[in-house]
């Protein structure tokens, strides 16, 4: 059995003020993107994220965190097949 209790460090949890996004592609393909700003502060640079094949938003959780640290706000995108991003096939 697998130890969770690092997973359960606040770190890898959803930060305060994230935002889901989802949009349409010209085939109607739903592409999901997370989304979260400094609170009560202008953000010193906005970081995109563009993870690699088999990634997910919520990997990335600890990484927003640290950009929020800094000042900075964190998009993140789940490329078409991967993620809450539809897939072509059901399989």
């Amino acid at each position: 059995m697998a130890d969770t209790t690092l997973l359960n460090q606040p770190r890898f949890s959803q930060p305060d003020g994230w935002r889901w996004h989802t949009f349409r592609t010209s085939r109607n393909y739903k592409i999901r993107m997370g989304s979260v700003q400094p609170q009560g502060k202008i953000p010193s640079a906005a970081i995109v994220c563009l993870p690699g094949l088999s990634e997910f938003a919520e990997k990335y959780f600890e990484l927003a965190h640290d950009m929020l640290a800094r000042n900075f706000s964190f998009w993140i995108l789940d490329w078409y097949g991967q993620g809450e991003s539809d897939r072509a096939y059901d399989n």
